[in-house]
């Protein structure tokens, strides 16, 4: 854009300085006509073209959102931060300006877990209960909001009364006096919807060996 100071009468005021920015438009294209649209937590490039040739090298201009809340224009590359609406812009300092708006929908909880293998000796369970972190029953990872966990099945089912779960923390308690053996205890993790991410759920299976 171009700023320029224009002198101006106001009856009543006299002669008063006014600022006025300009904006030259046409000489930056996207591609993308209309609007861009991505995903909350989301990344995709955005090619720039110049003259029909696409910009490579973003030295020579100035990559900016207008609402960095919503979604962020960094080298090429926009990203989704929050379910709303802003603009993107490019511009030089020659005065050349375009912009486009960006449309930031919900997003995917890429939700992954894995459950792991903990062992327990059976001497010490006869005294006192054990509980393990949920970072040592499960390998989690993708989650965006708030989890929950639940146990929905224990394979030697009249030994789940045996187990049970925090549902805020993951945190598992095994029991005082559970007998020496392998145990196979399926969680559920639920991964909360909000306004930016849907709801994701996935089920996972904890061996506990008492020896």
């Amino acid at each position: 854009s171009i700023t320029a100071y224009v002198k101006v009468t106001a009856e009543g005021y006299g002669v008063q300085v006014v600022k006025v920015v300009v904006a030259k438009d046409g000489k930056y294209k996207f591609d993308f006509e209309d609007y861009a649209k991505v995903a909350c937590g989301e990344s995709q490039e955005m090619t720039i073209y110049v003259d029909g040739e696409s910009i490579d090298d973003y030295k020579n201009v100035t990559l900016k959102s207008a609402n960095p809340k919503i979604a962020t224009f960094k080298n090429g590359i926009l990203t989704g931060v929050s379910v709303g609406k802003t603009e993107i812009s490019v511009s030089d300092s020659l005065g050349y300006e375009t912009t486009l708006e960006v449309r930031v929908t919900q997003g995917k909880q890429k939700l992954t877990a894995k459950g792991k293998k903990v062992k327990i000796k059976y001497k010490k369970l006869k005294k006192k209960k054990k509980t393990f972190k949920h970072s040592k029953i499960m390998k989690l990872s993708g989650v965006k909001t708030k989890a929950t966990y639940k146990i929905t099945s224990v394979k030697k089912k009249k030994f789940k009364k045996y187990f049970k779960i925090n549902a805020k923390t993951g945190k598992l308690t095994v029991k005082r006096k559970l007998k020496k053996g392998k145990y196979k205890v399926k969680v559920k993790v639920s991964a909360a919807g909000t306004k930016d991410y849907k709801a994701a759920t996935k089920t996972v299976t904890t061996t506990v060996k008492v020896k």
